[in-house]
């Protein structure tokens, strides 16, 4: 397989528009259900959310309580696919997590008398333009050869989860973010031109492999397996085919400002110079891994 870091950002190019949904900054109250008029199946999903007591786990804020993840900005982050992986099998995607599977809305079909009177205003339009919207999910899936029978409710929830937006206080977070990582990215790109640098003095220094590796299996196995073996996200990187080329400097490059438009999302704000150096020398160590097909 043709490898590259793979970190989805986006939706893997299928464009979805279901309107966003009016949060609470609390960690369980005020989550309201969408106009059904404009984006019916992500209100279905809500729903779901809801019944199924998902927020008992979640908010839609900034806030760090304890036992609470937060889903703010959640939408666009993942591909349809990984979020469906992940609600189906989660450990499959993240080893070690407690997320309870939520397989059974595989098998439980969207219902229009549950969506007449749970959810929508009892428009009947409403109803077929859910159907429409939920063939957009399913067909999306397909292509990455995840085939559903019938429009069951996992598609609604799925919706859902794709549209959460940033709170005010994240967007905020996030300007300040691109402004100081428009001005690293120059500075990185001055620094990643002279091989003498402090960063590929940390590719080949010893234990960068091992830490390395820790870091890759904390953050980049969702698409990319535990030993960079690939998945159905993300490309093998073990074996010796480059998109965007192996040397160093352009792994290098590739973490650092992403591929957007191949679904990779820029690492520069997650990891330091030396924890990206330190990443780029596990993933030249599996080039000891390669694989053929006899």
């Amino acid at each position: 397989m043709a490898k590259f870091l793979f970190v989805i950002l986006f939706i893997g190019g299928i464009s979805m528009s279901f309107g966003f949904i009016n949060k609470s900054e609390g960690a369980g109250n005020g989550i309201s259900v969408s106009d059904s008029s404009a984006n019916p199946l992500v209100s279905y999903g809500e729903y779901v959310f809801r019944r199924d007591n998902c927020i008992k786990c979640h908010s839609f804020s900034q806030s760090n309580l304890p036992g609470i993840i937060s889903l703010d900005g959640f939408g666009g982050k993942y591909p349809l696919s990984w979020l469906y992986n992940y609600l189906t099998t989660p450990q499959a995607i993240k080893p070690g997590s407690i997320k309870i599977s939520l397989d059974h809305l595989e098998n439980a079909a969207l219902n229009k008398s549950t969506f007449m009177y749970e959810v929508s205003q009892k428009n009947p339009d409403d109803w077929w333009q859910l159907i429409r919207e939920a063939n957009t999910v399913k067909d999306a899936l397909a292509k990455d050869f995840i085939r559903l029978k019938g429009l069951p409710e996992i598609l609604a929830l799925i919706a859902y989860l794709n549209q959460i937006p940033p709170s005010e206080a994240l967007q905020l977070k996030i300007a300040q973010w691109e402004k100081e990582s428009n001005e690293r990215g120059e500075q990185w790109k001055i620094m990643i031109e002279d091989p003498n640098t402090e960063v590929y003095k940390v590719i080949k220094a010893k234990g960068s492999v091992a830490k390395g590796k820790i870091l890759f299996q904390d953050n980049c196995t969702p698409c990319h397996g535990r030993e960079g073996e690939g998945n159905s996200i993300g490309p093998d990187l073990t074996d010796n085919i480059w998109i965007h080329g192996g040397s160093d400097k352009a792994i290098l490059t590739t973490i650092y400002f992403g591929k957007t438009e191949k679904g990779m999302r820029p690492w520069n704000n997650d990891f330091s110079t030396e924890q990206i150096g330190q990443i780029v020398a596990y993933i030249k160590s599996l080039e000891d891994k390669k694989r053929y097909i006899l």
